[in-house]
């Protein structure tokens, strides 16, 4: 019984989160590889002025430059290269805790099963401060999002604000 509960309640979700975050991962590269070779050519910020300098000299109104392009491109890396950030910090937060509040409780049950050296008492005791730990990965989740997320937080308070205006006409 207890192998079994530490197969389906302890290791499937630690390799499916770990395998989903790896995707994650892959996906945030392949898509950091598309926005850079969008970007290839982009001009520096010296090169930059040095043609609008050059464009201001015209009298002639030419049609809109790539350069536009390329900034609009740039800045799409920076916002890419923050939500990455946060995905890879909420990733690795979750996983971690994961690891840290339920991997403990099953090793101890599978153990259990194997070494009879604790009393009733001492067993139940640490069976229960186990449980306990192990329920806390349920109630630090909320509090773990909104510390990794600042999108998250935005959302929530906003929601926050609404309800708080609904309840309080």
């Amino acid at each position: 019984h207890a192998p079994l509960r530490l197969i389906l309640v302890c290791l499937i979700p630690v390799i499916t989160m770990a395998a989903a975050n790896i995707r994650l991962l892959s996906n945030i590269r392949r898509s950091r590889r598309r926005v850079g070779a969008e970007m290839e050519g982009t001009l520096t910020v010296y090169e930059q002025q040095q043609k609008q300098q050059g464009e201001r000299l015209k009298t002639t109104i030419s049609p809109p430059t790539p350069n536009a392009t390329r900034i609009g491109n740039i800045l799409k890396l920076r916002r890419l290269n923050a939500v990455e950030r946060m995905l890879v910090l909420m990733m690795i937060t979750n996983v971690t805790m994961y690891i840290i509040t339920q991997v403990p409780y099953h090793i101890y049950t599978v153990s259990r099963g194997y070494y009879q050296g604790l009393d009733s008492y001492t067993n139940s005791l640490v069976r229960a401060l186990l449980l306990i730990w192990s329920s806390v990965y349920f109630g630090i989740g909320f509090y773990l999002f909104c510390f990794a997320s600042p999108l998250f937080r935005q959302k929530f308070l906003k929601i926050g604000r609404t309800l708080k205006l609904y309840f309080w006409r």
